[in-house]
């Protein structure tokens, strides 16, 4: 390779890559394409690709999110993973963490740093993950229609302002299914919804629209109880503050929310009022775990079943807490959307990668 040739190349995959020049052109100097892509060096396969892409030419974003998607499967499944992400080292590998952190974009004038703000924090970067569900609850969703071989895909969402949420929903599995942006649940499908973005009113548009969710509760909320399925029926026309849980573990009851101390409902646009359904159990440290949902007609779940797909999305949020913490996510400072997704995109491929460096090398858990 001639000294032009590395030397553009060099830069090429350093504003690709946020890798320093000098580092890249030591690199490319001392291993030969061959080499690289014959010795597995740790991080050496990721720069591979990236060399071979800005060789051939596919430098768009476009080529370069489709091509990391393809060749190291975003849509990876923790099937395979026995013990908590957590578990496993905090600094995966040094030099490669080190060596990606991204530099600091500073913009000059008040005003374009308020634009490129004001453009980060709208930015979302999505890794559209697909879990198979265990058979009982594979069983109960296959009969939703359009959803025979259902599985949870879960949206792990990075908000540069709101660092990462999360939003969830269950779906036809489909192999190939390129659809990564689902901004509210799509019909026969159920959304998983964090309690960060809890909302009576949404919840009363989307029943208006024939959506199914269930949703973490926030610790406020104080709606009344208009029917106990399980539980003390005296407990009927009572706030959901008010009600005395000692001597029970798990409840199970129907929901009337309101908007206001006044009594003002929530209503659906057919004029009817929203009722929900709302479960609960106790934990080991006598807190509780609280549920709202509304699900199809031919559908009913058990609160482990609600569990375990929450299960499943904890996991998932474990992962993209280690690699946020690991290579400094919540401090991104960088001017353009492709910059901010390439980034994201760039920190969970070096994170896959690290960590199959450790396994194999007998260094994680």
């Amino acid at each position: 390779m001639d000294e032009k040739t590395l030397d553009a190349t060099a830069c090429r995959l350093a504003h690709l890559f946020f890798l320093p020049i000098e580092d890249l052109k030591m690199l490319l100097e001392k291993h030969s394409i061959k080499e690289i892509r014959q010795r597995n060096l740790f991080w050496l396969p990721f720069l591979w690709v990236c060399f071979k892409c800005v060789l051939n030419g596919k430098t768009r974003h476009r080529d370069r999110v489709g091509m990391y998607k393809n060749l190291f499967g975003l849509s990876f499944s923790l099937r395979s993973s026995s013990k908590r992400l957590s578990q496993l080292p905090p600094a995966f590998c040094q030099d490669l963490i080190e060596g990606i952190q991204p530099k600091l974009n500073l913009i000059g004038s008040p005003k374009k740093r308020k634009k490129a703000k004001d453009l980060i924090y709208k930015v979302l970067a999505e890794d559209a993950s697909v879990f198979h569900l265990d058979n009982r609850l594979a069983d109960i969703f296959k009969n939703i229609p359009g959803c025979k071989s259902a599985g949870l895909k879960l949206y792990a969402n990075f908000s540069v302002k709101n660092e990462i949420k999360l939003e969830g929903q269950i779906k036809n599995a489909r192999s190939g299914d390129t659809r990564y942006k689902s901004r509210k649940p799509e019909k026969n499908s159920i959304e998983l919804r964090d309690r960060g973005w809890f909302s009576w009113s949404l919840f009363a548009e989307w029943m208006s629209e024939g959506r199914y969710f269930i949703s973490r509760i926030q610790r406020q909320i104080n709606p009344q109880v208009i029917e106990v399925k399980q539980g003390n029926p005296e407990w009927v026309k009572k706030r959901f503050q008010e009600i005395d849980l000692d001597g029970y573990t798990e409840v199970d009851f129907i929901i009337k929310p309101y908007k206001d101390s006044k009594g003002s409902v929530f209503r659906l646009k057919n004029g009817s009022i929203l009722h929900l359904h709302m479960k609960g159990r106790k934990r080991a440290d006598d807190k509780w775990y609280w549920y709202v949902f509304h699900l199809p007609e031919t559908v009913s779940l058990t609160f482990e079943d609600v569990h375990s797909l929450y299960r499943a999305r904890w996991r998932i949020e474990e992962l993209f807490r280690e690699i946020k913490q690991a290579f400094g996510g919540d401090h991104l400072r960088l001017r353009h959307y492709n910059s901010v997704v390439n980034h994201i995109l760039m920190m969970i491929l070096s994170y896959l990668i690290s960590l199959g460096f450790l396994k194999k090398n007998s260094l994680g858990s």
